[in-house]
C-alpha cells in the first residue's frame, strides 16, 4: 500500500471513530421520557402513591434519628450512620429534652418543655416528621436525647 492510502484509511477511521463517539454522547443525552419510556410512568406514579400515602392522616408522623450537624435558622442537619437530612421545624413544634442520669442511675428523665436555641450541635436528637402533600418534610417535634 502507498502512502495516500494509508492516510486515506488512518483519516477514514478517525472520521467514523468521532463520529460513533457523538451518536454515544447523543444517544446518552436523551431522557427517558413517559412517551418512549413506559417505566418512567410506573416510577412516577409508584412515587406519587407513597407520597400520598405517607401524607395522609393515618400515618401521622414518621421518625429520624441523629446527630445535629448543622444548623441554619430553623433547619436541621442531621446525621446517622454516614447518611444525612436536613428538615425545618415547625415554629410551634415542641421541643423536649432529658436530663443526663445522675452516676449510678440507668435511665434519663423528662425536662420541661425546652426550646428551639436549646439544640447544639453533636446533639443526638429524634424528630418526628411529617410528610406533605407536596413531597416535602416538616419537622413536627423534637426530643434532645443525651
Amino acid at each position: 500500500m502507498d502512502k495516500k492510502t494509508i492516510i486515506l484509511f488512518f483519516i477514514l477511521g478517525f472520521l467514523i471513530f468521532i463520529l460513533g463517539g457523538g451518536m454515544g454522547v447523543f444517544y446518552q443525552s436523551q431522557k427517558c421520557l413517559p412517551e418512549n419510556c413506559p417505566s418512567a410512568t410506573k416510577e412516577t406514579s409508584a412515587l406519587e402513591k407513597t407520597i400520598k400515602d405517607l401524607s395522609s392522616r393515618t400515618i401521622y408522623f414518621i421518625v429520624a434519628y441523629g446527630t445535629v450537624e448543622d444548623i441554619n435558622g430553623r433547619k436541621l442537619t442531621i446525621s446517622n450512620n454516614g447518611e444525612n437530612l436536613t428538615v425545618e421545624i415547625k415554629e410551634n413544634a415542641e421541643i423536649t429534652s432529658f436530663i443526663r442520669p445522675v452516676a449510678g442511675g440507668n435511665s434519663s428523665t423528662p425536662e420541661a418543655i425546652a426550646k428551639f436555641e436549646d439544640i447544639k450541635k453533636g446533639d443526638n436528637l429524634r424528630i418526628s416528621l411529617k410528610v406533605l402533600p407536596d413531597g416535602k418534610i416538616t419537622g413536627e417535634s423534637v426530643i434532645i436525647i443525651y
